[in-house]
């Protein structure tokens, strides 16, 4: 008889502590729909940024290909500025050594020409010496640079 009583009274109790978890459980089952949600979002959003960086890695390779044409282009022109500068550096020093050896000034053929007329001056042995000299000048033309000795192969 005393565990009919006590079944009794269990299930007396327990009309009192009825627990409704179907709240719980669905506030739950809502976290976790909104959070799969968000998961599939996310990876669609990966996808998305992995296609779009797969075409521009692409495109960047074709631009580096590009680029490196322009370097050595680049290069080749810095080469060639260099050139051009020791040519004309090693023609500025001819002209110098022509006019002097010349007696000639870069002040131009009419003021040095009035200039040996107004102050003319005794023709004497060391006008003669420097006329000989003159004949005896000669130019020997420096080896000059050719773009077509660097860009022999290129097609641009």
């Amino acid at each position: 008889k005393m565990e009919e009583d006590a079944l009794i009274l269990a299930h007396e109790y327990s009309k009192y502590m009825k627990v409704d978890g179907s709240n719980y459980v669905k506030l739950l089952e809502e976290g976790i729909n909104e959070t799969l949600q968000n998961l599939e979002e996310y990876t669609r959003i990966l996808d998305v940024m992995k296609s779009d960086s797969s075409v521009n890695v692409n495109a960047v390779l074709v631009k580096k290909t590009e680029l490196l044409a322009v370097f050595e282009k680049v290069r080749k022109l810095e080469i060639i500025v260099g050139m051009v500068k020791r040519n004309v550096d090693e023609i500025e020093n001819l002209v110098i050594n022509a006019e002097t050896d010349l007696k000639v000034t870069t002040e131009g053929k009419l003021r040095s020409f009035l200039k040996n007329v107004i102050f003319k001056k005794k023709t004497d042995s060391s006008t003669n010496a420097s006329v000989s000299r003159r004949n005896e000048i000669f130019f020997v033309q420096p080896n000059i640079f050719s773009t077509s000795e660097l860009f022999s192969g290129d097609s641009t």
